[in-house]
């Protein structure tokens, strides 16, 4: 079985099940050495920050949703300070639902197309 092949099953769990086999394939390779050149250290570095700085947005999303200004529609935009993307997500009761987090640089019609409300 080729890895694409792997990843689009584990991409077809249900998010618990997902969440549960990558966790173990992180604490499989976490414990191991890894020797990284300089330059892949940068972008691991980098991707950590990136992914700290969505997780505290979604966080601020998530406790004061109104803060965001509306788009389109009921659509609502944060924008991430130190990337350049956007979170579009609604604010609907009891839950948040993200519908992207968006490149600034790509074509806003995409994201209409895939969510046209």
């Amino acid at each position: 079985m080729s890895s694409v092949e792997i990843i689009d099953q584990i991409r077809a769990m249900p998010s618990a099940e997902r969440r549960e086999i990558i966790e173990k394939i992180w604490d499989e390779f976490a414990d191991r050495e890894l020797e990284l050149t300089p330059k892949q250290a940068a972008e691991l570095d980098l991707g950590l920050e990136f992914k700290s700085a969505v997780d505290g947005l979604l966080a601020l999303v998530a406790q004061q949703p109104m803060l965001f200004r509306q788009v389109r529609g009921p659509v609502r935009r944060a924008v991430l300070k130190r990337f350049p993307y956007t979170i579009h997500f609604l604010d609907e009761p009891g839950r948040i639902v993200v519908l992207a987090v968006f490149h600034a640089a790509r074509d806003p019609g995409e994201l209409r197309q895939r969510h046209p409300i």
